[in-house]
């Protein structure tokens, strides 16, 4: 499994949590939607990240055995 996966699960969690700030502050409706819309995105590629990451952990350790 490539290690850069990790490390983009990682930024996408930090862009999120980012995010997740800065729409508690945020007045305008408009950008509260662009902010939510991103957060979608961003959650359902980490969904998919770690989904890709545990299957190949669970892949390796099967081959370890």
């Amino acid at each position: 499994m490539n290690k850069s996966v990790e490390k983009l699960l990682s930024d996408l969690y930090l862009n999120f949590q980012n995010l997740a700030d800065i729409s508690k502050i945020e007045k305008d409706v408009k950008k509260l939607k662009d902010i939510e819309s991103e957060m979608n995105k961003i959650n359902n590629l980490s969904r998919s990240l770690t989904s890709y990451i545990n299957f190949y952990k669970l892949k390796d350790n099967k081959k370890s055995n």
